[in-house]
């Protein structure tokens, strides 16, 4: 069978019900599902790792529509990967604030790790007439639920080990046509 035939099977709309948080649509879900199946790279796809990587999302209650998570076919094994805002998107549900920011070599940018109580401070100032030169840092901020503000900051050098070690695509795909975006997901994944 493939993967479209499993899912207009009453038995995989069940499994979905099962695991989706409330408030998101059944039928949405299933619609990019099927919308997703019909994709080319997805004919030689091993239907239950689809299947896996789909229900995945919806326990996450993110759509697998390109914004917030995506599909991927590596061979015949589909995993599901949250864009960085789909973490976003997560991290706000359970009460945290959080943004990455990308530092380049011309920025002003002063990480101060104890301010004397206990408390990271990060100055980052920005003239976005000028040209700002290589990517250097990328920082995460995270507001937390009682207010507090924490920091993670990486280094240009550490998000590159990061993409060399654990990607699949390492050399192709976002991490070479949007290495900026990647280093945000990687420091808030981290954070």
């Amino acid at each position: 069978a493939t993967i479209t035939d499993f899912l207009e099977t009453p038995k995989w709309r069940e499994e979905v019900m099962k695991v989706i948080p409330p408030g998101m649509v059944i039928d949405a879900m299933l619609r990019v599902a099927r919308s997703t199946a019909s994709d080319v790279k997805f004919q030689r796809a091993e239907p239950a790792s689809f299947l896996r990587a789909l229900l995945k999302c919806a326990r996450a209650g993110l759509y697998p529509d390109g914004r917030e998570a995506h599909l991927m076919c590596f061979g015949t094994e589909v995993t599901a990967i949250f864009d960085v805002k789909g973490i976003i998107t997560l991290a706000s549900r359970a009460g945290i604030l959080v943004n990455a920011k990308l530092v380049y070599e011309h920025d002003e940018f002063l990480v101060e790790e104890d301010n004397g109580e206990g408390k990271t401070r990060v100055t980052h100032t920005v003239d976005y007439r000028k040209p700002r030169g290589e990517l250097q840092v990328v920082y995460s901020r995270a507001v937390l639920p009682g207010g507090q503000v924490d920091y993670e900051v990486m280094t240009a050098d550490e998000v590159d080990h990061v993409r060399k070690t654990y990607s699949k695509q390492a050399d192709k795909g976002p991490w070479k046509d949007s290495f900026g975006e990647m280093a945000k997901k990687t420091v808030i994944k981290r954070h």
